[in-house]
């Protein structure tokens, strides 16, 4: 399991099928560098049609994150993470600067 210093272990999700003994979908979440608010972190499936799973875990997040004195919840999405993008698809984030990156190849 990959956790950072700043991983929410109980405000972390994973659905796990005990039949097949496998994890379906997962979703960090993180303390932010604010008081009061939490961080959208690493999020995945199984495979794509697991996709709705991510929102079942967003919720239990969002429901963590109002019973411990969170304000917000920020994500920084990535347009190269179909997964982050899926959240972005049923959560009402607001618009902030775009980074573009670049990555220089010898």
């Amino acid at each position: 399991m990959i956790l950072s210093e700043d991983v929410i272990k109980h405000g972390s999700y994973m659905i796990f099928d005990e039949i097949k003994n496998e994890i379906l979908a997962y979703a960090f979440l993180h303390n932010s560098d604010q008081n009061n608010i939490f961080e959208f972190g690493w999020c995945g499936v199984r495979d794509k049609k697991r996709k709705p799973l991510l929102q079942v875990l967003a919720y239990q997040q969002i429901k963590f994150a109002k019973e411990n004195g969170a304000d917000f919840i920020v994500g920084e999405i990535d347009s190269t993470d179909e997964y982050a993008i899926e959240f972005l698809r049923f959560l009402p984030f607001s618009p902030a600067p775009t980074w573009i990156t670049f990555q220089k190849v010898n």
